[in-house]
């Protein structure tokens, strides 16, 4: 017996699974679906994109292929454009026919090319011509009218225009932002000639001339409105520019105050330390100083490199003075001492004529730098910086110096030829003069053959510097270790109590600087609130300044024994300039 046939599910069971399952794929589903403001009406889209600045809307452009063709529109996105414009900027003049308002949005709000895009020198449009060029693009696109040929065509062109009778440019001329040099767009000059060349007789060619004239007239004075602003615009834009830079080196220069400050008080070394205007021209602080405002740049962004710029601003100078030195004495031996530390490189200044500067005190010296105020009209037009330097004065004590080398003619520095008592002193000693070292020099002491006698009741220690040149060589003796030891020593306590004649005097508490302890004692009351300063002032209020002529100090004298009891020689001698001596006079 054969088994009962299956039974078949009936179709509206099949169709309420189908359904029941569908119906909670719709609930659940496995990726959602995301959601597009491209999917937002085009008049809300509008509304909000004229709430935009004319950048972002540029940018906006180019983030989707829907968003170009929204924001590209002449017809559609026109209103927009306008609307973020007005809003930034409502005094702008209203854009040319010829020119789209996303052109004029990248000629007002970017520093792009408007040929090849790359960024350029936002402060150098061509106003009259609605464009902004790289230094490439404008050796393609412009040429300077003083650069065109004087050939054939312009002198037939000269005398066709005076012949009829006009007045002004065929062609038309712009010129940069801040210059007044005026320049030609290639193309014109091509159609120029293209039509000149066409015309048949010299009727023809003063109507030309007549019709370009016009032309030209015509369209200066459409691109005066342009013109004008735009110089306003970025003069202002350029203010505004420059103090934010100067309110940043104020700051930096508070900083690295505060970080000197912090690696103790101030010696002789500060003064020769590079100026905030120094690092304010090196590419990492300029690109910082010159970031957009929107940018977030704080002291310790700066402060990060200081070390290292530091170093190699002393390396820059220290190359700067060694090559002086080896074109003033050519043939120096190579495995020699280092230059910079031979006797022979003393430098002087060519505009105070001070003599005897040595590395690295010279860096300290005054005329190797002139205040921005003073060199304000050199420095204005040419670079931001530069100018936000000007700006960054708040007073004499804060006055930000020139930075080195910023204009080479400020450097004044040249080398001594070696004066006739170093060479005397060298024979003396038996060195040569090009290869004996300054060091070696400074511990040789001096004494003159004649005056060592008991005639003369005493005697005059000299250096290398100071030793009368009246004398020859045969004149003249090295000073014994016995009595140039005390005589160092002699020196070195008149120097440590500030007896130094000729000194300048640097607070160890500020940048104040000067003359005589008189006056530097007043200061120390004044600003500093010391008191008793005739009792309490020593070497932790002040410090030999750099700017101290090289080798000041006094001329150390030497007494026999029995001289003791003389009014002058206990006096030189309760003093510190001057020693006795029991055998040096001895014959």
């Amino acid at each position: 017996m054969s088994p009962p046939p299956s039974k078949k599910m009936k179709t509206d069971v099949l169709l309420a699974a189908s359904q029941e399952a569908q119906n909670s794929a719709e609930t659940v589903p496995a990726f959602p679906r995301r959601a597009f403001v491209e999917d937002v009406s085009l008049d809300i889209l509008f509304e909000v994109f004229a709430q935009i600045h004319p950048l972002d809307l540029l940018t906006l452009s180019r983030t989707s292929k829907t968003f170009r063709t929204y924001l590209m529109s002449r017809r559609s996105s026109l209103r927009v454009w306008v609307a973020a414009r007005v809003r930034e900027l409502s005094d702008a003049p209203p854009c040319p026919p010829h020119v789209s308002e996303p052109q004029y949005a990248i000629l007002l709000f970017t520093q792009w090319c408007t040929i090849c895009g790359e960024p350029t020198d936002w402060q150098k449009p061509f106003w009259e011509l609605y464009a902004r060029y790289c230094p490439s693009c404008t050796k393609e696109q412009m040429v300077r009218v003083e650069n065109l040929p004087h050939d054939s065509f312009e002198r037939e062109v000269k005398r066709a225009t005076a012949k009829a009778g006009c007045a002004g440019w065929c062609i038309r001329p712009a010129c940069y932002q801040w210059t007044s040099d005026e320049w030609h767009h290639r193309q014109d000059i091509v159609q120029f000639k293209s039509l000149w060349d066409s015309c048949v007789s010299l009727e023809e060619k003063g109507e030309l001339i007549k019709t370009s004239v016009a032309s030209v007239k015509k369209w200066r004075k459409e691109t005066k409105a342009i013109r004008f602003w735009g110089r306003e615009y970025y003069a202002r834009l350029r203010e505004e520019n420059i103090k934010a830079i100067a309110a940043k080196i104020k700051e930096v220069k508070r900083a690295m105050q505060a970080h000197w400050t912090s690696c103790g008080r101030r010696d002789a070394v500060s003064d020769t330390r590079a100026e905030v205007s120094d690092f304010a021209l090196k590419p990492a602080w300029r690109q910082l100083l010159e970031a957009p405002t929107s940018q977030q740049i704080t002291s310790d962004d700066f402060m990060r490199t200081l070390d290292t710029l530091e170093e190699e601003w002393h390396e820059a100078r220290k190359r700067e003075f060694e090559a002086l030195v080896s074109k003033q004495y050519t043939g120096l031996p190579a495995d020699g001492p280092p230059l910079l530390s031979l006797a022979i490189s003393n430098f002087y200044c060519t505009i105070c004529h001070r003599k005897y500067l040595r590395w690295p005190n010279v860096l300290a010296h005054p005329c190797a730098r002139d205040t921005v105020q003073q060199r304000q009209g050199w420095c204005v037009e040419t670079d931001r910086v530069l100018s936000a330097l000007s700006h960054a004065c708040d007073g004499r004590k804060q006055a930000v110096r020139h930075p080195w080398g910023g204009n080479r003619n400020l450097f004044p520095f040249a080398v001594m030829q070696p004066t006739r008592s170093a060479l005397i002193s060298a024979q003396v000693c038996g060195y040569k003069l090009h290869e004996v070292t300054y060091e070696t020099m400074q511990r040789k002491r001096f004494r003159c053959k004649f005056c060592t006698d008991r005639r003369h009741g005493y005697m005059q220690v000299y250096d290398w510097q100071q030793m009368p040149c009246f004398h020859g060589a045969d004149a003249w003796a090295v000073l014994g270790k016995k009595y140039t030891t005390p005589a160092l020593a002699a020196e070195a306590a008149l120097e440590a109590a500030g007896d130094v004649p000729g000194a300048i005097y640097g607070c160890t508490r500020c940048e104040h600087k000067g003359p005589g302890l008189r006056a530097f004692r007043n200061h120390c009351v004044k600003e500093h609130k010391i008191e008793k300063p005739l009792k309490a002032l020593n070497r932790e209020d002040f410090y030999l300044h750099p700017t101290t002529p090289t080798g000041a100090h006094h001329t150390i004298s030497i007494y026999p024994e029995d001289a003791r009891g003389d009014r002058t020689a206990d006096k030189d001698v309760a003093k510190g300039h001057a020693v006795f001596s029991a055998s040096l006079f001895s014959r």
